[in-house]
């Protein structure tokens, strides 16, 4: 049986740059950037929830 204990992963993905606008939710390889986040910790096994927060999608709504 494995020994592992429910945990949840936060992440601030703050959009604010002087370089790139808006830069979580800019498509890299048919993938928005903070995608790319989601999917790396999803494979890496380490918890069994994640909440992504990012400023560019709140303004969008």
């Amino acid at each position: 049986m494995e020994n592992r204990i429910d945990l949840l992963l936060v992440v601030p993905a703050r959009s604010g740059s002087k370089g790139m606008f808006d830069k979580n939710s800019r498509v890299l390889a048919r993938k928005p950037l903070l995608g790319w986040t989601a999917d790396a910790i999803s494979a890496a096994g380490l918890a069994n929830s994640l909440a992504l927060f990012s400023t560019d999608f709140a303004r969008r709504l």
